[in-house]
C-alpha cells in the first residue's frame, strides 16, 4: 500500500512527508459529514506537522508537491513490479559484468523462460524482446559463444520486423476505423 511505501526510509527519508500523509489519509478515512466539519485547513495542517513554528505557505506547498512526486513514484513503482521481464532484463544488465558471469548466464536463463512464457505477443512483446536480444548481441562479454551471439542478432531483427509491421497494421487500422 501507498502507506507503507511512504513511510520506507528507501523510498521517502522526510518524515514531514509521513505527517502529511498521515493527516490526509485519516481525513479522507472520514464520513463525508465529518471531512466538512473538520476541513483541512492550510494553518491546522502546518500546525500538525510543524507545531508552533512560524506559517510558511510556501513550505507547505513544497511539502504537497513532494508529496505528489512520491505518489507518481509509487504508481510507477507498481507498474514496474507488474514486469517480469523487464526487472529480469535490468537485472541481466547489472550482472553484465566479467566477475558475475556465472549469475549472468543465470538470469539471462531465467529472462529467456520469462519470455517464453509470455503469450500475448503484441508489439510491445515483440519490441521487449527485440530491446533484449540486441542488447544480449551487443553486451561486451567474453561469455557468449558466437553462435549464441548470431542467435540473438536474428532474434532483434526478427522481433523488430514483427514490432514494425504490427505498429504499421495497428495504425492502418486506426486510420481506417476515423475515416
Amino acid at each position: 500500500s501507498f502507506g507503507k511505501f511512504v513511510r520506507s526510509p528507501f523510498h521517502n527519508e522526510q518524515q514531514d512527508l509521513v505527517k502529511l500523509f498521515s493527516l490526509i489519509d485519516t481525513h479522507l478515512r472520514q464520513s463525508n459529514s465529518q471531512q466538512k466539519k473538520e476541513a483541512l485547513e492550510k494553518e491546522v495542517v502546518w500546525k500538525k506537522i510543524y507545531g508552533h513554528q512560524p506559517f510558511k505557505d510556501v513550505r507547505l506547498r513544497r511539502l504537497c508537491s513532494d508529496l505528489i512526486q512520491l505518489v507518481y513514484q509509487f504508481l510507477s513503482y507498481n507498474q514496474y513490479q507488474k514486469q517480469a521481464a523487464a526487472k529480469q532484463f535490468n537485472l541481466v544488465r547489472a550482472l553484465n559484468q566479467p566477475d558475475l558471469q556465472k549469475y549472468y548466464t543465470s538470469a539471462v536463463a531465467q529472462l529467456e523462460t520469462i519470455n517464453s512464457k509470455d503469450s500475448y505477443r503484441n508489439a510491445a512483446y515483440h519490441l521487449s524482446n527485440h530491446t533484449i536480444n540486441a542488447f544480449l548481441f551487443n553486451a561486451p562479454n567474453d561469455f557468449q559463444s558466437k553462435r549464441k551471439l548470431v542467435k540473438n542478432f536474428e532474434a532483434a531483427d526478427y522481433h523488430l520486423e514483427c514490432f514494425y509491421i504490427t505498429k504499421k497494421l495497428e495504425n492502418y487500422c486506426s486510420y481506417i476505423s476515423y475515416k
